[in-house]
């Protein structure tokens, strides 16, 4: 039945594609540009919310068979993140010099909203008569009721990155160096932290993080290679279904789960390129960050076990007015900083 549901929804792309993107959405410098890695963001971040409204609400079926394609947009939106992650810093490094500065403002930007979107998290609870507050959650970066995996990672591969790429310059004059040593790294503290216990679903994903900073290094090739033919786009389709398959055959498995992870983000990379794609809802991938910690911290509020609509809609209410507060009040304070 998956199977079927994947082949009608990248037909349904394919045929929006052709009728839609080449005479309206079509930009010339699209594939690659900053409207679509937003793009790209903005689709992440809903596959997330939908994922985590799909797994705990227990209402009216309203998408029915969809229900197991819809969960799996969380796993491919986080992968999403990473790569676009490793894609965007790489070229922000590259510009300057100061590794340890660099490092230390991008994880402080991190830290500070996390503290934003706690504090808001912790008010609206209150508004429910609900005290959430703990101390032991704020000082180890823990929104109520949940992880923040996603967040602790990304500090830890900023200081990887700057680390790569200051052994780059000192040791090596190949610039590939720089993703295989974040690959190194990455692979390292997986196998550390699997040893102590840690979940280890989600690890599969954080490696395209280093495969976002090799397709940053290689852009220029990789587009001499994608010209966004008719026939171009089919076969990428056709890889995407094909990888899709294997990947719901060898999700847990300990080495092709994160083969597979990283040739999926590569496909859905060059697929969006190749179609030279960029959404309306790019806007959102401003709040992203914000979207995502405060939407985690509210889902046992609103939709745990809920077998209704109603709190669904308050879910989205309070994450996208509290995202848009946090993220304005964060931008202020890291400019006083």
């Amino acid at each position: 039945m998956q199977l079927y549901i994947v082949w009608s929804v990248l037909f349904v792309l394919y045929v929006l594609y052709k009728l839609v993107f080449r005479s309206s959405f079509l930009r010339e410098e699209a594939g690659i540009s900053r409207a679509c890695t937003d793009s790209m963001k903005a689709l992440a971040i809903i596959g997330i919310m939908l994922a985590h409204v799909a797994v705990q609400y227990h209402g009216p079926n309203y998408i029915g068979p969809l229900r197991p394609l819809i969960a799996s947009l969380g796993a491919f939106g986080v992968q999403v993140f990473f790569f676009l992650s490793g894609f965007g810093t790489y070229y922000s490094i590259q510009k300057t010099n100061r590794y340890l500065s660099w490092g230390g403002r991008h994880g402080l930007r991190l830290i500070c909203s996390f503290v934003i979107c706690y504090v808001l998290t912790c008010l609206i609870y209150l508004l429910f008569d609900k005290n959430v507050f703990d101390i032991h959650d704020f000082v180890f970066l823990l929104m109520p009721y949940c992880t923040t995996w996603y967040l602790k990672i990304q500090i830890l591969f900023y200081f990887f990155l700057v680390l790569a790429v200051w052994i780059f310059r000192r040791y090596s004059h190949n610039e590939n160096m720089v993703a295989v040593y974040v690959l190194i790294l990455s692979v390292g503290c997986t196998l550390l932290l699997q040893y102590f216990g840690f979940e280890d679903w989600w690890w599969k994903s954080n490696l395209c993080f280093a495969l976002g900073i090799g397709v940053a290094i290689n852009i220029e090739k990789l587009k001499l290679k994608i010209n966004g033919s008719n026939r171009q786009v089919l076969i990428l389709t056709f890889m995407a279904i094909c990888v899709y398959i294997i990947c719901m055959k060898f999700d847990r498995h300990w080495v092709l789960g994160p083969v597979l992870a990283m040739v999926r983000m590569l496909v859905i990379f060059c697929w969006f390129y190749a179609i030279r794609f960029f959404s309306r809802a790019k806007i959102i991938s401003k709040y992203t960050l914000e979207i995502y910690l405060i939407h985690i911290g509210l889902i046992e509020l609103f939709v745990k076990d809920v077998n209704n609509s109603g709190p669904v809609m308050l879910l989205l209410t309070f994450t996208l007015v509290a995202s848009w507060l946090a993220n304005k009040i964060v931008s202020r304070v890291m400019k006083w900083i």
